[in-house]
């Protein structure tokens, strides 16, 4: 309920209402993030006292499973022979996980904040993660759009 609830309204409000969808969309995710934020930190703080341990247990496997899944989504999209944009989208999708829900099943259903912690290093791991892939990708984007480049392919072709 808490993916499908939210992601079905988005879809219904697309599909009946595009303008108003179009105009809601960034609030919407300024909304998303700022929620995730205060939840990652109300979370953190609420187990400050053990968060250096559970970081020291649990961080080396949230940055590898984060890592592995931004270099899969974007070996896939070359092995399938996806456009660089779609690589791109491919690997940042695999990187950011849905640590979001797992954040809530731990919390909210379970009713276990400790357990929470590892979703909420992997939310911060995966963000960190996504923030510089974007770097590196856009620097891809920017040397393959390039009009040397440009040239070079058109020369080829």
């Amino acid at each position: 309920m808490i993916t499908l609830i939210p992601v079905s309204l988005g879809m219904l409000i697309r599909a009946k209402k595009p303008a108003l969808a179009d105009r809601l969309a960034s609030p919407m995710k300024t909304l998303s993030s700022l929620l995730l934020a205060v939840i990652i930190l109300g979370l953190i703080l609420s187990q400050r006292q053990d968060v250096p341990a559970y970081f020291a247990a649990s961080g080396p496997a949230t940055i590898s499973l984060n890592l592995n899944m931004l270099l899969s989504g974007w070996g896939a999209g070359a092995l399938f022979g996806l456009s660089l944009p779609q690589r791109v989208t491919v690997s940042i999708e695999g990187g950011l996980q849905n640590g979001t829900l797992a954040i809530a099943i731990a919390a909210g259903i379970l009713q276990n904040p400790a357990m929470a912690i590892p979703p909420a290093i992997y939310s911060l791991v995966m963000f960190a993660s996504a923030i510089l892939a974007i770097v590196i990708f856009s620097r891809l984007a920017s040397a393959q759009a390039s009009p040397q480049n440009q040239l070079e392919s058109a020369a080829e072709a």
